[in-house]
């Protein structure tokens, strides 16, 4: 099961400031118990007697006692509770006094009169069993929950003697109800009551809006979207909260009085309504956030102050729940800094202290995990394999590498892996689960945070092309790093590239207009000192075979949607390709089918009317990475448009395209992404709706490498002529 409260939505990557692990203080994870069902808390009461006690979603607390789970519930309220996806027994909190007046209280949701509703209620142990509480209940607080999600939860005793509760924005997506903003309305909000006051609870006097009209006194601080767990500093008393993001940001915040965090002016750092210029001022930001590319649900955790021997002093410890990474965060003068602790594997739903400070960690899937630290490092080892032939003009070949874990004890520390790749390599893609590459010529670096368990392997895949002026003796190689050290002799590997006979590197026609008054004139030379023999095939759109009529050199074709071709040394072959009636799109693609690796062709491709005007064309290259960006001038005419074409550089699935169209002075005037699963040709004009004479800027954004055409397009009385605009890929 997911959960829907983590708000977690597929994004982009956060800034973030990494710190080096330090030798020897390793963590890893010490199962407690296990048997539970969706645990989502653990605290203990404070009284001395070393007791856990955990909170199961569906309406049950469980007492863990000398590292054994007790069968029997300390409290079991699931008829009341309304439990499932963020709904259910959320939040506990012990009295600072709970040895003595047996008191504590739970956050829950429920189904009211009017709905589902949020309930603080208070409760006793029982005073003939202290291993089980008495049923009854005193209800302190009720509101209504709008949606089903975002409900917060959270209880904890300030050091003040008040009580804190997290709410969260009321549901649904983007805080329809500007909650979060709103002072007229408990959702969105740190509170702060006194239980100890008139019944059912009073409102401390210092609170920041006692004295604010229209204002509800019990909001402490406000501009939350889902604070999913907080936790009081046991030494500086500060309050820290995890703020699950909507879209793109998630944030770890120090709550003080009075304090606006921002939700739904902003989420994380960055603005979220408006998207751009938001209103900053009073403002309050998060100390720390993260991207989609870290995690995509926050978890919030503690400072740590326990034991010395355990884990780091000062350090504030939280996690992922849809990651399961757990890092820390340093304060430094310079800002919070944060460092992976362990890639858990977990689904961390929360943390939790026990009387002396450990630090311990919840698993949704039915376990409560002790963080304690190990000394020994992995054995970790590096090794590549060549799959497939490196051959000029022929299929792809890959390179597969395995990074092994041949110790005894999981790979928790981010590794990474450095490969250098030989000039004129076209690199296609890379890919491997959990890995994260980014191209950086002439090296790729490529990094993992998820664990590799003993006896594991993770594995990395590389497919490529070579271009014509790969060596002869072209190599991959490759260096695994990692911060808890790897033999070096272990840690590098290489991989010979030996290049054989194949031909040419495939070209690919993003534009092919085919009948009507037109004819394709294709030129192609062999500038090397071998022949070189290969096949011109003609697509349709989604990659579906030519079918329609067609003549090559006057020869009728039809029937077949391919032609051979033969050059010699120096040598070069003209084809005319021509239709019926009608004009119909798609693409061509040439590939080598026999050679050497000195054979150079080369291509020119354009169209002629039959009328005898010219009409030019001219292909673009492929893009240099798989996932690339273009950037283009277009204009529009009264009798003209700017237009581009594009097909696949490989026979791949669907995958996304998206368009941005910018004004003259960089300002966004629309954007348009569409599933792209062949061929495309269209004017920009087509998509967005602009006035004649408009002059901007167009962003193509692929998911996949492609070939790209731009044209510019004029038309006159008789003829009109398509334009080359080479095209320009910055990332």
């Amino acid at each position: 099961m997911i959960y829907r409260w983590f708000g977690w939505v597929l994004a982009l990557s956060g800034a973030i400031g990494f710190l080096q692990a330090g030798a020897g203080e390793e963590v890893r994870l010490e199962q407690l118990v296990s048997g539970l069902s969706q645990p989502v808390l653990v605290t203990h009461a404070g009284d001395g007697t070393g007791r856990l006690f955990v909170l199961e979603q569906q309406g049950r607390i469980r007492i863990v006692e000398d590292d054994v789970l007790r069968p029997q519930a300390f409290l079991d309220i699931t008829a009341k509770v309304r439990s499932g996806g963020e709904r259910g027994l959320l939040g506990l909190a012990f009295h600072p006094a709970f040895a003595q007046n047996r008191r504590f209280f739970v956050n829950y949701t429920r189904i009211g009169e009017d709905g589902l509703e949020t309930v603080v209620a208070e409760f006793k142990s029982s005073p003939a069993d202290p291993d089980r509480a008495d049923p009854s209940e005193r209800i302190l607080l009720s509101f209504e929950q709008p949606f089903s999600n975002h409900n917060g939860g959270d209880l904890a005793f300030g050091p003040d003697g008040f009580l804190y509760v997290a709410t969260g924005d009321g549901g649904s997506g983007g805080d329809p109800n500007n909650a979060g903003q709103s002072l007229d309305t408990l959702l969105g909000k740190i509170l702060r009551i006194d239980v100890d006051g008139a019944m059912p609870y009073e409102v401390p006097g210092d609170n920041p809006f006692v004295s604010s009209p229209g204002a509800l006194p019990e909001i402490w601080a406000y501009g939350l979207r889902n604070p999913w767990r907080f936790s009081f500093d046991r030494e500086t008393g500060r309050l820290f909260a995890g703020d699950v993001g909507q879209n793109t940001w998630e944030e770890i915040d120090i709550i003080v009085r009075g304090g606006n965090y921002g939700w739904r002016v902003m989420e994380g750092p960055a603005c979220f309504i408006p998207q751009v210029g938001c209103e900053m001022g009073g403002l309050i930001l998060p100390i720390h956030s993260y991207g989609r590319t870290f995690g995509r649900s926050v978890t919030g955790g503690y400072v740590y102050r326990g034991p010395s021997s355990q884990l780091r002093q000062g350090r504030y410890i939280f996690a992922d729940f849809v990651f399961g990474t757990i890092w820390e965060l340093l304060e430094t003068p310079s800002g919070w800094q944060r460092e992976t602790l362990i890639n858990s594997g977990r689904a961390v739903s929360s943390f939790g202290e026990d009387e002396e400070g450990n630090l311990y960690v919840v698993d949704y899937s039915g376990s409560i995990q002790r963080l304690v630290l190990q000394d020994p490092a992995p054995d970790l080892g590096l090794s590549g394999e060549l799959v497939g032939d490196v051959a000029i003009g022929g299929h792809p070949f890959s390179v597969d590498f395995q990074v092994s874990n041949d110790g005894d004890l999981v790979s928790q520390d981010p590794l990474s892996l450095v490969v250098t790749l030989p000039q004129g390599l076209l690199l296609l893609k890379a890919q491997g689960s959990d890995w994260e590459c980014v191209d950086q010529d002439p090296d790729l670096n490529c990094n993992r945070e998820s664990p590799i368990q003993p006896g594991s392997s993770a594995a990395l895949q590389l497919k490529a092309i070579p271009g014509p002026d790969v060596g002869a003796e072209a190599q991959v190689t490759a260096r695994l790093e990692s911060a808890s050290g790897v033999d070096p002799q272990r840690a590098e590997t290489v991989v010979e590239l030996p290049v054989v006979a194949g031909g040419a590197v495939p070209r690919t026609f993003a534009q092919l207009a085919l009948g009507g008054e037109f004819e394709c004139v294709l030129l192609v030379g062999n500038a090397g000192s071998t022949a070189w023999q290969g096949a011109a095939t003609l697509w349709q759109g989604n990659q579906q075979p030519w079918e329609n009529d067609w003549l090559l050199n006057g020869e009728d074709r039809s029937g077949t949607n391919q032609f051979e071709i033969l050059i010699e040394p120096q040598g070069s072959r003209k084809f005319v390709l021509s239709g019926d009636e009608v004009a119909r799109e798609g693409y061509l693609k040439i590939e080598g089918t026999q050679g050497a690796e000195t054979a150079q062709l080369s291509t020119s491709f354009f169209y002629q009317l039959k009328s005898e005007a010219a009409l030019l064309d001219s292909t673009g290259t492929p893009a240099p990475k798989p996932e690339a960006v273009y950037k283009f001038p277009v204009e529009k005419l009264v009798r003209g448009d700017t237009g581009f074409a594009y097909a696949p550089f490989l026979d791949t699935g669907p995958f996304e395209i998206t368009l941005t169209l910018y004004d003259t002075e960089g300002n966004q005037m629309g954007q348009s992404t569409r599933n792209f699963e062949g061929h495309s040709a269209e004017f920009f004009s087509e998509t967005f709706d602009v006035s004649d004479g408009f002059v901007g800027m167009l962003e193509l954004r692929s998911a996949s490498r492609i070939f790209l055409t731009i044209l510019r397009l004029e038309l006159s009385g008789e003829a009109f002529q398509l334009t080359a605009v080479p095209a320009e890929s910055p990332d």
